[in-house]
């Protein structure tokens, strides 16, 4: 875990429509301090940059 958590960049990517199921999570996730996730809490301790890319469906 550390190894992924101290990278300079991490990618996040997800298939779908930001305004669905999946890109609420992930807006959730990325704004939300008291969410419990475990992508949120992955993405707390991640010390790099995060890029978050989506894929149309």
């Amino acid at each position: 875990m550390n190894a992924l958590t101290s990278s300079k960049k991490t990618v996040v990517v997800f298939k779908g429509a930001l305004d669905g199921a999946k890109g609420k999570i992930i807006t959730e996730a990325l704004e939300d301090p008291a969410c419990d996730y475990p992508l949120a809490r992955f993405l707390r301790a991640t010390k790099g940059e995060v890029m978050v890319c989506q894929v149309e469906a």
